[in-house]
């Protein structure tokens, strides 16, 4: 986080806290880590966008897309996570979500294919390990056939470049307004990251609101007008500030939505629940992938991969080898 802010701060004209000082050990006065920054002005747009009006929320929206666009210039060799040693940055494995998540297979990686399986390798290690797991075939199935859609999701364009820095949570709670409505700070840099360009160029979750699952967001439809009202703003200002870009902002953008969902079901065993709309939009038929992952139970392949990471496939299954 540290080194992130510093980056931005020296290479963006994004209102990031300046950072006066910090010790990650506990040799010091207060016996803890601290780190001492400036206090930005404003509140989080979270808590007060209900105060304001919809021209002061539509120049807040667009700027938003701007500084979105700002970050994805800070390009790099790899994916990873940005670290300062020696007065010089460098790139670092990526950092683990929770404190009982894998630490090792974590990169510096150099094209998105090896991120994208690495995190589902690590996935699938989490799903399987709980001992006795009945439900550890399923899984380690579910996340294999998720994996699988890997092909269909990836843009060859961008395999090995650009990677770009990333916030991963710039949105309503990150971002700060002052008292007259302007976009006044940046917070919550503790889990950026170097990501693919395709991780990065999306719409954020609040404005992307009405196209999540229903079951996700039926009791909130102050969200959804939100989402409805202010997209198309956000989208249009992002495009405009990526004319000059190599890429097609637009098509980026267009696509961004799923692979989200994607790369979070890679990523995190709860948000394999979009599975049904992932399969749907690849192959038009969300109930087809239950059926294809009841087909894999028994299957060559299936069976004998499960053996070899010492996976219980319950009764009546035996792996062939041959």
């Amino acid at each position: 986080m540290i080194a992130t802010i510093e980056y931005v701060a020296t290479n963006t004209t994004l209102p990031v806290p300046r950072v006066h000082g910090y010790d990650l050990t506990s040799d010091n006065i207060l016996l803890r880590p601290y780190i001492l920054t400036d206090c930005l002005p404003g509140k989080p747009l979270s808590s007060c966008i209900d105060s304001l009006n919809d021209t002061q929320v539509k120049g807040l929206v667009r700027q938003w897309a701007q500084y979105t666009m700002d970050l994805s210039t800070l390009q790099f060799p790899q994916i990873g996570t940005l670290r300062k040693e020696n007065d010089t940055f460098v790139i670092k494995p990526l950092l683990p979500e929770t404190l009982d998540d894998p630490t090792d297979n974590r990169g510096p990686f150099r094209s998105v294919a090896d991120y994208l399986f690495a995190m589902s390798d690590l996935k699938k290690r989490t799903v399987t390990s709980t001992n006795p797991n009945p439900h550890a075939y399923g899984n380690f199935l579910r996340s294999s056939l998720i994996e699988s859609l890997i092909p269909f999701y990836l843009l060859p364009e961008y395999l090995n470049s650009p990677f770009v820095l990333s916030h991963r949570n710039l949105d309503l709670q990150s971002i700060l307004v002052d008292s007259s409505g302007r976009l006044s700070g940046i917070l919550s840099w503790q889990n950026a990251a170097i990501l693919p360009l395709q991780s990065h160029i999306r719409v954020p979750d609040s404005l992307n609101t009405e196209f999540m699952p229903p079951s996700e967001i039926s009791n909130h439809p102050a969200r959804i007008r939100f989402s409805h009202r202010f997209r198309p703003y956000f989208e249009k200002a992002m495009i405009q500030a990526g004319a000059q870009s190599k890429w097609n902002t637009e098509e980026l953008i267009d696509r961004s939505l799923m692979f989200v969902l994607f790369e979070r079901a890679i990523l995190r065993a709860k948000d394999e629940r979009y599975l049904p709309a992932l399969w749907e939009h690849v192959f038009g038929n969300a109930e087809g992938a239950e059926e294809f992952r009841a087909a894999m139970k028994t299957g060559d392949w299936g069976v004998a991969m499960a053996d070899r990471l010492g996976i219980d496939v319950g009764p009546g299954m035996t792996p062939d080898l041959s």
